[in-house]
């Protein structure tokens, strides 16, 4: 009995080792950096587009957001990452960053409204709103 919990103990032990090494970034992603006025936007190459929808949208969310929740001390961070199957953000206070993961911008989700603005404008939210600084 005991020889088989130290061998569950050694593959756990391995198994979690090794985790981190899966949670990487593809090595053959080139990343890319667009920088507005009060973001910074970063995305693998071939999501110019996506960037730059998003950029154009966080800039316009972005006076209606602060001057009711107030400014960050510095510009927020937002990834657009296509490595997924699905739709998804979130809101990440301690790196003052959002991550998107976006599908194609046609997807429809909440009927037919824009997607990648409702994400974005929910995210950013988070960030300004300021529920989640210390």
């Amino acid at each position: 009995m005991k020889r088989l919990y130290t061998g569950i103990f050694l593959v756990s032990l391995i198994g979690a080792a090794v985790s981190p090494a899966f949670a990487q970034n593809p090595s053959h992603l080139k990343w890319r950096e667009y920088e507005t006025e009060h973001f910074k936007i970063f995305y693998p190459e071939g999501q110019e587009f996506t960037a730059y929808q998003a950029a154009e949208i966080a800039e316009k969310v972005y006076e209606p957001l602060t001057n009711m929740y107030g400014p960050t001390d510095s510009k927020v961070s937002i990834v657009i990452r296509d490595d997924e199957d699905y739709a998804n953000g979130g809101a990440y206070f301690y790196d003052n960053k959002v991550e998107i993961s976006a599908t194609s911008l046609d997807y429809e989700f909440r009927s037919y409204s824009d997607w990648l603005w409702n994400v974005l404008t929910h995210e950013l939210t988070h960030i300004y709103k300021g529920e989640f600084r210390p």
